[in-house]
Order: C-alpha cells, then sequence, then structure tokens
C-alpha cells in the first residue's frame, strides 16, 4: 500500500508492508554462505560505482516503511561445519515502522524455536548494520541443543534440561555465536553426563541469575546460582 500523494513532495511513503509465510534457508560452511554468489551478483551488476548515477543535485528523498508485518514465517539456519541447525517456526514480526540507515527498529517479535521452545518479546534492529538486542521469555529451550558448542570445551556426552526465564540477546544477525547473554534463568531436569556416562550435575531444579554469558568468548558469569534436588 502506497501514497501516491506523497511522491509530489519526494517522499516514498510505504503505509503497508504485510508478508504471509515467507521461507527462508540459510547455510553456512566456515565463512561461506549459501546466498553469498547472489550477492556479489548485485553488487557487480546493480551497486557497482560506474554504473550507479549521482542524483544528489536532484535532492533528498525521504523513505518511510509503516506497518510492517511477517506472519508464519519459517527460517532456517544451517551450520555445516558443526552440523547444527536452527530453525525458527510460527515467525511472527510487527513493527510501527521500518527505520532504513543507522537507526534500530522497535520489533514485537514471536518464534519457535526447533518446534520445541517458545521466544517472545521485544527486538530493536539495526537494518544498517545487523546490530540486535532481543528482550523477552523463553519457554522450554533444551539444553541438548548447546551440545556441539559445548563439546570443545568441556568432556561430556550429554546434557540435558529444559531453560526457562526472562533473557536479554544482543550481538549481530550475521555473528549470532558471539552474542551476550544475560538475565534469570531456570532449568528443569539438569543432567550432565561425563564420557564415561557419570553423572557430573544432576538437579531438578536449577536457579540462576545470568551477568553475562558468551559462548565464542567462552566467558560463562553469574550472579547467583542455585540448584536444587
Amino acid at each position: 500500500r502506497l501514497d501516491m500523494e506523497a511522491l509530489f513532495d519526494e517522499h516514498i511513503f510505504v503505509r503497508e508492508v504485510s508478508v504471509k509465510a515467507p521461507v527462508a534457508r540459510i547455510e553456512q560452511n566456515g565463512d561461506i554462505f549459501n546466498f553469498d554468489d547472489l550477492l556479489e551478483f548485485i553488487d557487480v551488476t546493480y551497486l557497482a560505482e560506474d554504473d550507479v548515477e549521482d542524483d544528489a543535485e536532484d535532492g533528498d528523498w525521504r523513505v518511510t516503511i509503516a506497518n510492517v508485518s511477517i506472519a508464519e514465517g519459517d527460517f532456517c539456519y544451517y551450520d555445516k561445519v558443526l552440523e547444527q541447525r536452527w530453525q525458527l517456526t510460527e515467525l511472527a514480526l510487527i513493527a510501527d515502522e521500518l527505520k532504513l540507515g543507522d537507526e534500530f527498529t522497535d520489533i514485537a517479535a514471536h518464534a519457535m524455536i526447533n518446534d520445541r521452545a517458545l521466544l517472545d518479546g521485544d527486538l530493536s534492529l539495526n537494518i544498517d548494520n545487523y546490530d540486535f538486542k532481543f528482550d523477552g521469555t523463553l519457554e522450554e529451550f533444551p539444553l541438548a541443543e548447546t551440545m556441539k558448542y559445548v563439546t570443545p570445551y568441556l568432556n561430556v556426552r550429554d546434557l540435558q534440561g529444559l531453560a526457562s526465564g526472562d533473557v536479554v540477546l544482543e550481538g549481530n544477525v550475521l555473528d549470532i555465536m558471539s552474542m551476550d547473554i544475560y538475565g534469570d534463568l531456570a532449568v528443569q531436569s539438569l543432567s550432565v553426563t561425563d564420557e564415561d556416562g557419570k553423572n557430573l550435575l544432576k538437579a531438578e531444579s536449577l536457579m540462576a541469575k545470568v551477568e553475562q554469558m558468551n559462548i565464542n568468548k567462552e566467558l560463562y558469569l553469574f550472579e547467583t546460582l542455585t540448584a536444587k534436588n
């Protein structure tokens, strides 16, 4: 839905953008993504400096994209090196206005992680550099999904438990495993076994106030940690 009258004021004003049931598949193999060739094609074909006309003398156009929504989205990310797959289903995003340039867009976000955990809250996303901050709730996230990130640093055979709580995730979309995690978490039915199958840690419930957690930096800071059998 485009406001045609705004074009006379050098203003591209999109009243509403609604996308239903989009599907995205991203594969990463080291530093290579399955869409790198497409980005290179667009850059060479359409964005090369020799092909871009200088229209600065024509004045600055304003662009407003209001009432943006995505419903029933399906997003899948696959890390070929780790053979780890992350899938977001029932993806729903709603923003009053999509802010272009170096500004953060406020988005109401909802998704199911790997058909199990529920993520719900407020997302701030910078379209220019892909920095983000998510502040919301996580329900019943299986810790077993993190095994391939844990085993390079810990000699464990199995990790089980369901994590829920109020969390803040902050980082960059293009380097998701370097994000900082903090907030209040509760883990039910926690079980960690070593390579011989013996219990390293077992608790009916574990409560944690996370000051900062970062997997890539191998940083795990807890303000409080309480386990109950």
